[in-house]
């Protein structure tokens, strides 16, 4: 603009994307507290996309925001801001990351977020699943789809036009399940250890959705099918973990070398075990087994109180399963949605005397069977109190007489969405179910 004498020139960038099924389906909605579309937009719109850039990692232009809307189920002034991320390694433009793996970058770092961006993100609010909604062994899945596009936001640096999504769920039927009749029905479990996939090599055990292989000493690989005694290098270098590298031995077969925790790993340099210090913890993706799964695992200690593991939901509220060392005894809780179970065993003296001991817990259809020690678990079940012989107990979890009928909203399945912490905790602004 010119008035004869002075010269005044802005620049406008216009920016229009397209926003897909793929970019819904594949899309999670965070919740900001105390703030208002206007706020958002000037000037924390630019921070919080690069604040997500960073935590996820993935280039900012990856990142992208369609659904900025104010909250109207509650009081406060809580601002829904949802968005999808586009793999940065992939060449296809509809294929995002999915939306379990955003909420675990987001739920791990939301104090980085809150920093980077100035905001603060409170837990995720998955309601809608979280009672059950779909029958038999059927999944609920959170979905986005399309409702209709709004007007126009403005500030003083941004003019946004969102769409205003329709927040619903999808019922599918997971792998390893279908119907006995009608596939759809998703009311039988299939046994993948029927065909013997781990062959004359590895002894298959049944899990939900799958099934893992026990090898023999001397073969490993998804089904056993790599011998390391004959076998060369050539297509199995990837097996070797960490830093090492693949090398053929002369008189046939190949190892790892190389290997920086040699006295604490596996021929192909795979940790197996892991000290921890206060304030210390692994992360792993959730374990999402609805209603069958199957733990077993060592571990020393001299501390009287310590949390093994804990896997729960991203509101922080419901479903739940944690193994704790209460009192130098094992415990394990659980919750299906609103009651908690416990289940404990017991040893003489307990297990806080630094030496090393195994756990092992079961759980099948609500039912959570805990032994320590290569316990006789069915004498110490029947028989425990009798014989003082506590190393094994089991609980079943009681439902409501109404969910005896299937078509009933009802919580019958662990549903853990929230990642699975080992060892510790995160420091993060969340009420963990544990006891200390």
């Amino acid at each position: 603009m010119v008035d004869g004498v002075n010269e005044v020139q802005a620049e406008c960038q216009l920016r229009v994307r397209l926003v897909s099924e793929a970019m819904l389906f594949n899309s999670v909605t965070v919740r900001l507290d105390d703030m208002t579309q206007t706020t958002f937009l000037s000037p924390l719109f630019d921070f919080f996309v690069e604040g997500l850039a960073a935590i996820i990692p993935c280039p900012k232009e990856n990142v992208f925001v369609f659904n900025v809307q104010d909250d109207t189920d509650v009081e406060a002034k809580i601002l829904n801001v949802s968005f999808s991320v586009r793999r940065p390694d992939s060449r296809d433009p509809d294929d995002y990351y999915p939306p379990h793996y955003l909420q675990e970058r987001v739920y791990l770092n939301r104090a980085i977020l809150a920093r980077l961006s100035n905001v603060q993100v409170l837990p995720f609010d998955d309601n809608l699943c979280v009672r059950e909604p779909c029958v038999n062994y059927e999944e609920c899945l959170s979905v986005l789809k399309f409702g209709n596009a709004s007007g126009f936001i403005s500030s003083d640096t941004l003019l946004f036009r969102p769409i205003y999504p329709v927040n619903t769920f999808a019922c599918r039927c997971p792998h390893g399940f279908t119907g006995m009749k009608h596939k759809y029905e998703c009311d039988t479990e299939v046994n993948l250890c029927y065909s013997s996939p781990c062959g004359p090599n590895g002894t298959c055990i049944r899990k939900e959705g799958g099934y893992t292989c026990i090898c023999r000493e001397g073969f490993t690989g998804q089904n056993c099918e790599v011998n390391l005694w004959e076998d060369r290098c050539g297509s199995h270098s990837s097996l070797c973990r960490g830093d090492s590298k693949c090398m053929d031995l002369g008189d046939g077969g190949f190892g790892c070398e190389n290997c920086s925790h040699a006295s604490w790993s596996s021929r192909l340099c795979e940790l197996r075990a892991r000290s921890f210090t206060r304030g210390s913890f692994l992360t792993f993706p959730s374990l999402r087994q609805r209603h069958r799964l199957h733990i077993k695992l060592r571990f020393v200690t001299r501390e009287k109180n310590a949390l093994i593991l804990y896997n729960g939901r991203y509101n922080d509220k419901h479903d739940f399963i944690a193994m704790e060392i209460i009192d130098s005894q094992l415990v394990v809780s659980f919750s299906l949605g609103a009651n908690v179970s416990e289940v404990s065993a017991q040893i003489p003296g307990g297990l806080s005397d630094g030496q090393w001991h195994e756990a092992e817990l079961s759980y099948l259809n609500r039912t959570a069977t805990l032994s320590i020690d290569g316990c006789d678990v069915g004498v110490a079940v029947k028989y425990g109190n009798d014989l003082n012989y506590k190393c094994a107990n089991s609980v079943t979890h009681e439902l409501e007489p109404r969910c005896a009928d299937l078509m009933q909203t009802c919580y019958r399945f662990l549903d853990l969405t929230g990642p699975l912490q080992i060892g510790g905790l995160p420091a993060l602004p969340s009420d963990f179910q544990i006891k200390k």
